[in-house]
């Protein structure tokens, strides 16, 4: 009876600590439809660790189909690689702290039309059963893209830029925020907000060029600010 109790503490343990730990705040699937020629921002996939650090986690690639005419590099939480390699680990001490990391791509589709179908596996090194698939999905369309666009351009204003203080977010009425963020000129997440805001105080920022990165109507908007001394 003693030793039937202990073997179940045991399995207890061992099925408590293999609860996986990675979570996805915009969830772990990118669905792009764009007309913009270079993609950066626009492509990150962000998931939080838990009580694991990044640097316990590996990834793996499953699918990498690219148009061979398109050019497509990677970043693992700031680790950049000139093609999409197969394996490798996490570094932690080139993102925004020990338990967040992104997946993101730089995109140059030289306005031809096309797509890319790559995806990820996140590997916990330390728990194998704590582990996602990472989808992202994107589309190059020249036409229907540009007007699709300018429609999303035309839902999100900004004013004044350059700003000093406050950052005043003009959208339309039936405009659906899911996120604002804003990027420092080294691609660090400085501010990550969900849903709308009609402003955002920045008076603390440094002076300096930001991107402001939204995504809205299932698109992403990426916008330049200028914060002025």
């Amino acid at each position: 009876m003693k030793s039937y109790f202990i073997i179940t503490i045991l399995l207890f343990s061992v099925g408590f600590n293999s609860i996986a730990q990675l979570t996805f705040p915009n969830g772990n699937t990118l669905n792009l439809n764009t007309s913009l020629n270079y993609l950066y921002l626009e492509t990150e996939i962000l998931f939080h660790t838990g009580t694991h650090e990044v640097d316990d986690y590996r990834w793996e690639k499953v699918i990498d189909s690219v148009d061979n005419r398109w050019l497509v590099h990677s970043c693992f939480n700031g680790d950049c690689w000139n093609d999409r390699p197969q394996t490798s680990n996490f570094v932690g001490e080139y993102g925004e702290n020990d338990t967040t990391a992104f997946i993101r791509f730089h995109v140059w589709s030289y306005d031809i039309d096309g797509g890319l179908n790559i995806q990820y596996q996140v590997i916990n090194n330390k728990d194998s059963l704590d582990q996602s698939l990472l989808s992202f999905h994107i589309t190059f369309n020249g036409l229907s893209g540009v007007e699709q666009e300018l429609n999303n351009e035309k839902s999100i204003q900004l004013y004044p830029n350059p700003v000093r203080s406050k950052l005043y977010i003009i959208q339309e009425e039936h405009a659906v925020v899911d996120y604002i963020r804003i990027f420092d000129i080294n691609n660090k997440l400085i501010l990550d907000r969900s849903g709308s805001y009609e402003q955002i105080d920045i008076s603390h920022f440094p002076s300096g060029l930001y991107m402001l990165s939204c995504k809205l109507h299932d698109q992403i908007i990426t916008k330049k600010i200028i914060k002025a001394d």
